[in-house]
């Protein structure tokens, strides 16, 4: 769900402004926990793969930089994203930030999930 999208669902369940930033709240832990979740399933993903075990700590390095590239990302990119609010008060410009933070972890959970969704897991000794 885009950034929109969350702020239009919000808007329908609630009807006060304080209303809708405990949805858009709401939806922002949400996706944190989405994200923590797919993060836990990348590096179990990556550790179980059939790949040396150079390339496979390699992984685990380079997601563990990402995660923290992303973390910077997504900080400055929804900071200026609540900045489109322009003069709205304080709290438009937070609902923003949180729509903004929640369709960004959406995102990069999805990205983790495709990226290691395919990779073929260690075979077992017979």
């Amino acid at each position: 769900m885009n950034e929109r999208e969350l702020r239009n669902e919000c808007s329908n369940e609630a009807f006060s402004m304080a209303a809708m930033r405990t949805c858009l709240d709401k939806k922002q832990a949400h996706s944190e926990a989405v994200l923590k979740r797919a993060e836990a399933q990348a590096r179990r993903g990556i550790t179980r793969w059939d790949e040396d075990d150079k390339y496979i700590d390699l992984a685990k390095t380079r997601l563990a930089v990402s995660g923290r590239a992303f973390a910077k990302y997504r900080t400055e990119h929804c900071a200026f994203a609540a900045s489109m609010g322009g003069g709205a008060i304080g709290n438009a410009l937070e609902m923003g930030r949180a729509a903004c933070v929640a369709e960004l972890n959406q995102r990069r959970a999805e990205q983790l999930r495709l990226l290691v969704s395919e990779l073929p897991p260690k075979q077992t000794a017979k």
